[in-house]
């Protein structure tokens, strides 16, 4: 083979590698504008769950777009670090996902940012099914029991959960290290990343009960199989008072499109300002058929009493619950993840919406 040959076929070959980088590389220039002036924003989330009640109420009430942000919104990931990681490969720009998911990944280095509170603190809730809640009643412990008691009374049970490592999941454990148990011994947690499925497994007797948000957990009550064993935020708020679901981007999207990170902030701030005044029967009807059309009206309403009050707390990241949030995250680790409010939040977005 000739000299001439062979520098031609290396140069083809790194023309091709230069092609596969660029394509493979996270989208950090300026978002692209559409007709109507708008920013148009690439988001993603859970799919639906009352956690992201106020982001589809501002999709139902066009808040986004009054605020200049035209949203491509998809959902359904039900995971943190599968929603972290389509953030850092550049396919979304902002994505609400459960608040223990950027910890781990600013300690690592990786280019996340938490810029607004969604929920806080966490709704979090633990279900069972008839056969389950007769077992305990048998040893004498009932819903109506202290929670001490009816936390000491998971051992040996077999709990399903969101997917291992997801705030779900690291919530179960922590609360259950703080209860006295073993998460890896004393109790059975089964991931299940599918919500349907996750309540589907409590129902078909392969896990006892199964913990998460709101209308999953209340499902199972109106159907006549389960009942709300721990309502966490009703019992122990303490434990779950962490910011459990946020607004995250990376600092790059920020820095170049500030003025669309605090639009879609704004709209969220007007979302929950009317979730906090009580939704009208109309925005309700008009959220229930739009977004979450195979829930009961009946569980549809309960659960937006439900996390209400975890609705109401306000936009801008608060320092004072970040120390619990790396208890909750570190939960599934073998050591404790070493981060400060700093690396993870900017609060400074969300402070002008809260200001203006």
């Amino acid at each position: 083979m000739s000299v001439r040959k062979c520098l031609v076929g290396v140069f083809a070959v790194l023309v091709s590698l230069l092609a596969v980088v660029a394509c493979a590389a996270p989208r950090a220039d300026e978002a692209a504008t559409n007709s109507a002036g708008q920013t148009v924003v690439h988001y993603l989330d859970y799919g639906p769950s009352l956690t992201n009640l106020s982001v589809y109420q501002a999709q139902a009430k066009d808040y986004f777009a009054d605020e200049g942000v035209a949203l491509e919104s998809s959902t359904g990931l039900y995971s943190a670090a599968q929603l972290t990681q389509t953030l850092l490969q550049g396919e979304v720009d902002i994505i609400v996902s459960g608040s223990t998911a950027p910890l781990p990944l600013v300690a690592q280095g990786r280019d996340v940012v938490v810029v607004g509170t969604v929920l806080a603190p966490a709704p979090f809730q633990l279900t069972v099914n008839e056969k389950s809640l007769a077992a305990l009643d048998a040893i004498g412990v009932t819903p109506s029991s202290p929670i001490d008691e009816k936390l000491a009374a998971l051992k040996g049970m077999t709990l399903g959960s969101a997917a291992a490592g997801s705030t779900t999941d690291l919530m179960l454990r922590y609360v259950l290290t703080e209860s006295g148990l073993d998460p890896a011994h004393d109790v059975v947690i089964k991931p299940i990343a599918d919500a349907p499925a996750l309540v589907a497994a409590a129902k078909e007797e392969a896990v006892d009960g199964f913990v998460s948000f709101p209308p999953q957990t209340l499902q199972p009550v109106t159907d006549g199989w389960g009942t709300v064993f721990i309502d966490f935020l009703e019992e122990a708020p303490d434990m779950v008072d962490i910011p459990v679901i946020d607004v995250v981007t990376t600092r790059a999207f920020l820095e170049k499109n500030r003025d669309a990170v605090v639009g879609f902030l704004r709209a969220l701030s007007r979302a929950q300002e009317d979730i906090a005044v009580g939704l009208s029967e109309a925005d309700a009807e008009n959220l229930h058929d739009k977004f979450y059309p195979k829930t009961d009206v009946e569980v549809f309403a309960s659960s937006i009493a439900a996390v209400s009050p975890a609705l109401d707390t306000g936009l801008v990241p608060s320092p004072g619950r970040f120390d619990l949030l790396t208890e909750v995250a570190s939960a599934g680790t073998n050591s404790p993840i070493d981060v400060a409010f700093e690396q993870v939040v900017d609060t400074e977005a969300a402070e002008e919406v809260i200001e203006r």
